[in-house]
């Protein structure tokens, strides 16, 4: 479903340029992707109506003609929730994997590449392994 609506945002009176959504068999909203000037919001339910997906994105479209993103993407499993981050189409800046609703592990990336510290923890927090990239490779 395609719809297209006015919205009024911090008094501001703006045109949505375009709202979705997805129904399965059941007509449960498994989908809804909605766009604001440059910036795209989805998100995907399972079919219980929980959150699955969130993706929060501002984009553009390079000198190449590719669509680049540069934002957040959330993705929220039964007992794990991922955080990611990315810049020009690329992982950039923190990777946070939550299980049990405690930080699992964390990484960080620079332009798509593993760089930084990588940490696995352990259940009661501890860290159970810690690693080192610089471009990619494990130092």
């Amino acid at each position: 479903m395609l719809l297209f609506e006015e919205k009024v945002i911090s008094g501001i009176k703006t045109q949505l340029t375009y709202k979705k959504k997805y129904f399965g068999l059941k007509k449960q909203l498994l989908e809804k992707t909605e766009e604001l000037e440059n910036k795209l919001i989805k998100t995907n339910y399972w079919t219980w109506g929980n959150v699955s997906r969130i993706q929060e994105f501002s984009y553009e479209i390079n000198e190449d003609g590719k669509f680049q993103k540069h934002g957040k993407d959330e993705r929220f499993g039964i007992e794990m929730h991922t955080i990611r981050h990315y810049v020009n189409d690329k992982l950039h800046g923190e990777w946070i994997d939550i299980v049990n609703k405690k930080i699992f592990s964390k990484k960080n990336y620079k332009d798509g590449k593993l760089d930084g510290e990588a940490i696995i923890y352990n259940e009661d927090g501890t860290i159970e392994k810690k690693s080192i990239y610089n471009n990619g490779e494990l130092i």
